[in-house]
């Protein structure tokens, strides 16, 4: 059964599909609990943070809150535990000395740039295709004047002004993924969507 077989077996309400997860995930976040989440008894505090994880993914699904899984299953199991450990950290009266390191760049990014793609996919196609031209395709202003049906690099760049920040209010009405960064700074992330005009 693969990752995505699983998920739908869990929105479909059999935990047989939870069960895969279960079995597939738990050595990948355990190793991420024992080598990054202090903890006074490591082994017992990351396999009860790891059953938490998969318990709030069940009822995440169970209830409609989450319908797609963006990531790779361990990805998100990762996040929530990671959340639930700095919740932990903030109830102890102990000063919290460092904070857990973040999951992979490549993953934090795919993370980002699933939430922008859904974002994208929501705002008009006038926008979405100038924002493509633009910051996808790298083109320069006066190359999307050619190929659209404005007159002026100076209207292309006002009408992208506009469609950035009908980008950043659809980003920030997306379902937020496990760890959420700055909404601004998310967005920047991406291959240049803040040059400055």
């Amino acid at each position: 059964m693969t990752d995505a077989e699983a998920f739908d077996a869990m929105k479909a309400g059999n935990q047989e599909g939870l069960k895969v997860l279960y079995e597939r995930c738990r050595e990948k976040c355990l190793r991420y609990a024992y080598k990054n989440l202090r903890t006074d008894a490591p082994q017992t505090e990351a396999t009860d943070l790891y059953q938490e994880a998969i318990l709030i993914l069940w009822e995440n699904v169970k209830s409609g809150r989450l319908v797609e899984l963006w990531v790779q299953p361990a990805t998100y199991l990762i996040q929530v535990m990671r959340n639930l450990w700095l919740k932990q950290q903030r109830q102890l009266t102990r000063p919290l000395l460092t904070a857990p390191p973040e999951i992979d760049d490549e993953d934090h990014a795919d993370l980002i740039r699933q939430k922008v793609r859904r974002a994208l996919s929501k705002i008009d196609e006038k926008c979405r295709g100038l924002l493509t031209f633009r910051y996808f395709d790298k083109l320069s202003y006066e190359s999307i004047v050619t190929l659209t049906d404005y007159t002026s690099a100076d209207a292309i760049r006002n009408v992208i002004v506009r469609c950035r920040k009908k980008l950043r209010n659809s980003y920030k009405k997306e379902p937020d993924l496990p760890y959420q960064p700055n909404e601004d700074i998310a967005i920047a992330d991406l291959d240049g969507l803040t040059e400055e005009e």
